[in-house]
């Protein structure tokens, strides 16, 4: 790969993080409820997720989901179907219930954060053909292919850590700056189990309109 192809791959996959979605929403209010010690661990999930999607779509995953799109619509299923539970298990959070501080938070809570953030990142397989159809157009068949999926999937990643913890940190900023510190728990516990929701029901949503259109 030649450095202008890397410096395109990377423009690239900064305007496609960039812009605000469900995984970013989630990294908000999870810096709301938790600060952003707890966004850090939300995001090493999520980068997780994208590094083991890289890895199957070059394995040839994705061939064998397009062509088996009963399969691939099964995944989406059952990932919709846990997004949908795992909303409804943050949902029944009390508001008694003290949220812990940034300085606070325990190991648990971080391995809490940390699956949060990879199986919500997991559960729309369609990832998995977004990387395959990426990738190869940076990729040089006449060098090593591993090697480069290893250095295009390092600048996914390191481009999407950034971009999530900036969201974080401007959340945070913000959040201290308007002295709503105790308030902005409230709203990232709220927030959660919506973007969760959320997430569901856009991938029940696609895994129906077309049925619905016939």
């Amino acid at each position: 790969m030649t450095t202008h192809s890397l410096l395109l791959f990377s423009a690239v996959s900064l305007g496609l993080i960039i812009v605000p979605g469900p995984l970013i929403l989630l990294t908000i209010s999870t810096a709301l409820q938790f600060r952003f010690n707890g966004a850090i661990w939300l995001t090493l999930g999520s980068v997780t997720s994208g590094a083991i999607k890289a890895v199957l779509a070059m394995t040839g995953i994705a061939a064998l989901l397009q062509l088996n799109p009963v399969l691939l619509s099964g995944l989406q299923g059952v990932g919709a179907l846990y997004l949908l539970w795992l909303a409804w298990q943050l949902s029944r959070t009390t508001d008694e219930k003290q949220t812990p501080t940034a300085t606070a938070i325990n190991h648990a809570t971080k391995r809490q954060l940390y699956m949060r953030g990879l199986f919500s990142a997991l559960a729309n397989p369609k990832g998995i053909l977004f990387f395959a159809a990426l990738f190869p157009q940076f990729i040089d068949s006449e060098h090593a292919l591993w090697s480069q999926t290893l250095t295009l999937m390092l600048i996914f990643s390191s481009i999407e850590i950034t971009v999530m913890l900036l969201y974080a940190a401007a959340t945070v900023w913000l959040n201290r700056s308007m002295g709503v510190l105790n308030g902005g728990k409230l709203v990232g516990q709220r927030i959660t189990p919506m973007v969760l929701l959320l997430l569901s029901i856009m991938m029940f949503w696609e895994l129906f309109a077309p049925i619905m259109v016939e």
